[in-house]
């Protein structure tokens, strides 16, 4: 009875062998590909007055609930855009509409009484465009002339 016992457990073996050696696993499903990050480029906030050296900001930003943009260099110069949105498109200055550029060297604002501002890009978290502007000083008129890109909302 004992040799029959050992050929049962032998059959057992071999038929639990074959049933788990028969379901083949299944191949490993490639993980899905997410996204890698994407790094923006630095943001840069520049501008000439009259042609003269580039200023380029130590600080920029835009704010959408005020429509405002703005760059700031140490030492007390920086230039504040105010606009009636930050839709892509031209804007034109239009101070006795809210629509301005201020540029501020030391403890001395000065207010550009025309040009335009032009946003060529809006992601909702960075702006880029540029501006071209005229205002007064001392009798005589100043251009500024600047660009701005990959400016992050504040």
């Amino acid at each position: 009875m004992q040799t029959k016992s050992v050929f049962k457990f032998i059959g057992l073996l071999l038929v639990f062998t074959f049933l788990f050696s028969a379901c083949a696993k299944d191949e490993d499903e490639p993980e899905e590909e997410t996204p890698g990050t994407v790094t923006p480029p630095p943001a840069k906030f520049a501008w000439t007055i009259n042609g003269g050296a580039e200023v380029v900001a130590n600080e920029t930003f835009f704010v959408p609930a005020y429509n405002n943009i703005y760059g700031t260099k140490t030492g007390g110069k920086n230039i504040d855009i105010l606009l009636e949105d930050l839709s892509k498109g031209t804007h034109n200055i239009a101070p006795s509409n809210g629509i301005t550029l201020e540029y501020t060297d030391g403890g001395t604002t000065y207010s550009c009484k025309s040009g335009s501002v032009v946003i060529t890009e809006n992601t909702g978290l960075l702006v880029s465009g540029n501006f071209h502007s005229v205002y007064t000083s001392a009798g005589s008129s100043n251009t500024i002339i600047g660009t701005f890109s990959s400016i992050p909302k504040k």
